[in-house]
């Protein structure tokens, strides 16, 4: 008979080429050596490759079937990670098909029917209760997988904004770090229009008084900034004046993002200034915009960006920082600690 494949059999991806090739040559060989698992409802769990190399060779599969006893997921992954040689950024990706199981298995848990289930059979609640564990389901599938939670993290945005590159780190081609790195550059390339919440402004307004100036907008950006005087991708900010009180969110990307710090702290008619970006504190420019801040406000959070219907639409990578220069520091920190932590600057 054909078995069919539970869901939980589609965490870990199938074997193609030669890899696939050889696993036939071996089982048709010596056999097959590793039982195919089956969940009780007679469908395959584990040994999707195994069971389709043996009907490829004529060769006579060997069953086993799962207790029921524990997690379903945890006992599935854990069969194959010692199979398989995979990275930390490889199994968090892996973790994100096993994620909605994890978070189902989750809400079982707290369902008192959920003791009734058959695969717990007669055991009374009492002793199942240390065998569901509780927890996150992020955090779960970061313990499943033997990697962190913050990789579980990264992957999932990376499968949101890159699904080639999630495939990449997902067949070991790059790792998540080099991965997320390089989304970190492309959705902060500045290519996009990314508009700032009226909020973070309407502080800043609050603390200057009114800007005077936004040298790095466009005209549908000053609708939500409201600048006196703003200068688009045309004007090209790097060559014209700047002074007054200015509102500054620059282009993230390189060298965009440190030649418009560079024009900021080269412009003495800058009387008073905040400064939005990304809280990048191991670049360089970050450290000398750092310098010379009389304050600054660590987002919480990530700030999300809006599109040109003023909906919030885009989240970058890393959280932001909004850095304040003048005089009115008691003002700034007033202004702009309900949406972070605020610190004076020391010298």
């Amino acid at each position: 008979m054909d078995r069919q494949y539970h869901e939980v059999a589609n965490i870990f991806p199938l074997m193609q080429g030669d890899e696939f090739e050889e696993l036939k040559s071996d089982i048709k060989a010596n056999g097959l050596l590793e039982p195919i698992w089956l969940h009780y409802d007679g469908s395959i769990i584990d040994g999707r490759n195994r069971y389709r190399a043996c009907i490829e060779t004529e060769v006579e599969p060997k069953f086993r079937t799962w207790n029921g006893e524990g997690s379903l997921v945890s006992f599935v992954v854990s069969m194959n990670l010692h199979r398989r040689h995979m990275n930390s950024g490889q199994r968090a990706a892996a973790s994100l098909e096993a994620l909605p199981m994890l978070e189902a298995e989750a809400k079982e848990r707290q369902a008192i029917g959920h003791f009734n289930s058959p695969q717990y059979g007669e055991k009374p609640v009492p002793e199942l209760i240390p065998e569901l564990e509780r927890g996150d389901a992020r955090d779960k599938a970061a313990e499943v997988f033997h990697t962190n939670a913050r990789y579980v993290s990264d992957a999932k945005k990376l499968r949101e904004v890159e699904p080639e590159m999630f495939e990449a780190v997902k067949a070991g081609e790059v790792t998540l770090p080099q991965a997320m790195k390089n989304i970190h550059v492309a959705n902060n390339s500045g290519n996009n229009e990314w508009y700032t919440p009226p909020e973070y402004t309407a502080a800043a307004k609050v603390v200057m008084g009114g800007i005077d100036l936004d040298p790095a907008s466009s005209h549908k950006a000053n609708e939500f900034v409201g600048a006196d005087k703003y200068y688009t991708l045309e004007d090209d900010g790097l060559v014209q004046e700047w002074g007054g009180r200015v509102w500054m969110n620059p282009p993230y990307s390189q060298p965009e993002i440190a030649e418009f710090c560079d024009k900021f702290l080269a412009s003495p008619e800058i009387n008073e200034a905040c400064v939005l970006v990304n809280n990048a504190t191991d670049t360089r420019w970050m450290q000398k915009m750092l310098k010379h801040a009389t304050a600054v406000c660590f987002v919480r959070g990530r700030i999300s960006y809006l599109d040109k219907s003023g909906k919030p639409k885009n989240k970058p990578l890393q959280g932001q920082a909004i850095l304040y220069y003048g005089n009115n520091t008691d003002g700034f920190s007033s202004a702009f600690s309900e949406f972070g932590v605020t610190f004076y600057a020391t010298r």
